[in-house]
């Protein structure tokens, strides 16, 4: 056993094609804790190559490396000489003495294949080598499994380890898969539909350019010629390995963090970006494989609840933006759609004289102060925060998600707004107090998202809006006033009386205008 002297093997992460981003995530991996670093793969998608040259990333990387495989690898790889080779026949024997071997020597790095072990030397063996991971050993090992990323979690399950074992002893896991590669002699720039650009450019919003294979003389008019490997690298830490304890319990999959992994879609996606693979090619091997279309389906899902977050996180409450990212009919609402909506407008009486007298620092402290007490009464509410204006506030109810309460659910924020003032004028000394007039009404409104990919802002426009802001007018400092809509919808649920009939402005008839009555606190 021992060195078997020969030539060291060629094989390194950069001469197999593995791009700077994956070497690199690889790397950091290396540099963690020690565990199981396990390189998966099907039969002949070039796992055992990987494994090898990152093997060989290890050892220049000060990691000492020891091997205890079978037979056959000295015939395919030259190993340097600073690595203690075992080379083992069919005998149980010599499998179990060069293992008690390496693993008699501290912080050594080994090499072993779990299939092998497990077949050869029985399943306690291969638990010994785990809990050599868990204990803080490198392990470097291949699998054969079409499973990539955290699946292949379930995989070892099956093989007979227990989810804490997995997931105490991983470290770090590297997929592949071969896929054809463009012919560099006649690949060609093309222009693509918008589904087809968006396969290889998520964010794109309108159609563009990808690589497509074309042929010629030289690959047989197939436009494809060598094999390159797609890779899915996960790097295993505590954070991840909370995702994945989720994941083998309850079988949901949480977004793993961008900085510590790389899907195989993701990779494959680069690829076509690059030049490497066609858009052809990954349709039919990368898009119709049943595990990467579910990881595909799975980050078009994740891509839509982040835009869904990014659009509608400054409006509303956080469960509100969750059960956004779930809605059936969320195209509607982005796009735009007729709605019952309750408006609410929140303005601070005499506030523009008040705020010619002071600073402009000092001013904004004051107004971001103030809303900053609405903001959270609103959300308390689960209303959306529509707009800002100067020292007024634009909320409404009922929308982007329906409400069967939302007269009522305006009506109580008002009074909130209204009482928490009042509390608030009490605790101040030595300024001004602050009075607001709410209004509020309820109607038909068409909403949506309104700008472009560079701002946009969810909003409702119509008559209904336009009342509310007119009611507003003629709220007093610490009054309600509501539309007769919204005082039928909460007739018998708050104290009100009306006020009478009123002429707005733009209004071609006179409006009937109620008053909510509230008593504030401590009154």
């Amino acid at each position: 056993m021992g060195s078997n002297g020969k030539a060291c093997s060629p094989y390194t992460l950069s001469s197999i094609g593995i791009d700077a981003s994956i070497t690199e995530m690889i790397r950091d991996i290396l540099r963690g804790q020690p565990g199981l670093f396990v390189i998966t793969g099907q039969p002949g998608t070039g796992k055992t190559t990987m494994l090898f040259s990152i093997v060989r990333e290890a050892a220049n990387m000060g990691i000492p490396i020891s091997l205890v495989l079978e037979e056959e690898y000295a015939e395919i790889f030259n190993f340097p000489q600073e690595w203690a080779v075992h080379l083992e026949g069919d005998t149980v024997d010599s499998w179990t003495t060069d293992l008690n071997t390496v693993f008699g020597v501290p912080h050594l790095g080994v090499v072993v294949e779990l299939d092998s072990i497990s077949s050869k030397c029985g399943f306690e063996s291969a638990v010994r080598i785990l809990e050599e991971a868990k204990n803080g050993r490198w392990i470097f090992t291949t699998l054969e499994t079409p499973l990539v990323g955290i699946d292949i979690t379930y995989y070892l399950q099956g093989l007979g380890f227990s989810a804490q074992e997995v997931v105490a002893s991983l470290s770090g896991i590297v997929s592949l898969i071969l896929t054809p590669g463009l012919c560099r002699e006649c690949r060609e720039q093309v222009g693509a539909d918008i589904g087809d650009t968006r396969l290889i450019y998520p964010d794109a919003e309108e159609a563009g350019l990808v690589w497509k294979e074309v042929g010629c003389d030289k690959c047989d008019q197939k436009g494809i010629k060598e094999r390159c490997p797609p890779v899915a690298v996960v790097q295993v830490d505590d954070e991840v390995r909370r995702i994945i304890e989720v994941y083998l319990r309850d079988g949901v999959m949480e977004q793993l963090p961008a900085d510590k992994h790389i899907s195989m879609f993701a990779s494959a996606r680069k690829m076509v970006q690059e030049g490497i693979i066609g858009i052809e090619t990954f349709k039919r091997i990368v898009l119709k494989n049943p595990l990467l279309r579910g990881h595909h389906l799975l980050e078009l899902e994740q891509h839509r609840a982040n835009r869904i977050k990014d659009m509608f996180g400054r409006f509303v409450a956080h469960h509100i933006v969750e059960s956004l990212t779930s809605y059936e009919d969320i195209e509607k609402i982005v796009n735009g759609d007729n709605r019952k909506v309750t408006c609410l407008f929140c303005d601070i009486r005499g506030f523009t004289p008040y705020a010619e007298g002071i600073p402009p620092v000092e001013l904004f402290r004051l107004l971001n102060a103030h809303f900053g007490m609405i903001i959270d009464i609103v959300f308390e509410h689960e209303g959306t925060i529509d707009k800002f204006i100067g020292d007024s506030v634009m909320v409404v109810f009922g929308a982007p998600l329906p409400q069967e309460d939302q007269e009522l659910r305006a009506v109580r924020c008002a009074i909130g707004i209204q009482r928490e003032i009042a509390e608030v004028n009490t605790r101040r000394t030595g300024a001004a107090p602050t009075h607001v007039g709410i209004s509020i009404n309820t109607g038909e409104v068409a909403a949506g998202c309104l700008g472009n990919d560079r701002r946009m802002d969810y909003t409702v426009l119509g008559d209904t809006v336009n009342t509310a802001s007119r009611l507003e007018e003629i709220a007093e400092a610490g009054q309600i006033v509501i539309g007769a809509t919204t005082a039928s919808a909460v007739d018998g649920a708050v104290d009100m009386r009306e006020l009478g009939t009123f002429e707005l402005k733009g209004k071609k008839e006179p409006l009937k205008v109620f008053e909510v009555l509230y008593r504030e606190s401590g009154s």
